[in-house]
């Protein structure tokens, strides 16, 4: 017997599916002139598909692709305001080539790939930050007690990507089960 309520779109793999495919331009955005059909949509793209089991097409479906073309239309246009924004700031105050100390900027620095790539090598492990820090040209522009705050940093860094990954990944597997017990009770 399925579930008496169906799974909330807000929150839905379905929803996101739809969104990716609007946001990629696989799914005309309304504003082209190629304009197409809710219901061919819905065939073409979603019919089959198991996120959207709950869903079947209806007039809700039509709103809310009508509510993601909208919400990808306002995105673009937010990001290309954000960019003429940033250039045109970008020229009255250019960004910093060095530090409060003096020192390059880490990020996106040489330096800071180098170090990335020492530690996925577990060099940070195997030297200590003195010894790792002599092993490069490109760190001794930094001081080393600076040097060392960036070794913890990246490592740290790295832990919450990989925490990051791990818990959208259970949350996805948690989607699918709801999903499967909805169509196959």
């Amino acid at each position: 017997m399925p579930p008496k309520k169906k799974p909330d779109w807000k929150t839905s793999l379905a929803k996101e599916y739809l969104y990716d495919l609007v946001a990629d331009g696989q799914i005309p955005d309304g504003n082209s002139l190629e304009e197409v059909d809710a219901r061919e949509i819905y065939d073409q793209y979603c019919q089959g598909r198991p996120e959207f089991g709950p869903y079947p097409f209806d007039n809700k479906f039509e709103a809310n692709l009508l509510r993601i073309r909208n919400k990808v239309a306002e995105k673009d246009d937010r990001s290309a305001i954000g960019a003429v924004a940033l250039a045109h700031d970008r020229l009255i105050f250019p960004k910093p080539t060095e530090d409060v100390w003096g020192e390059p900027v880490w990020q996106d620095s040489v330096a800071q790939q180098l170090l990335i790539e020492d530690i996925d090598d577990n060099k940070h492990i195997e030297l200590l930050p003195r010894f790792l820090y002599a092993t490069r040209p490109e760190y001794q522009v930094y001081a080393l007690d600076r040097f060392r705050n960036r070794i913890y940093q990246e490592v740290k860094k790295m832990k919450r990507e990989a925490y990051m990954l791990e818990k959208s990944e259970k949350k996805r597997e948690k989607q699918m089960e709801k999903l499967a017990k909805y169509n196959l009770a």
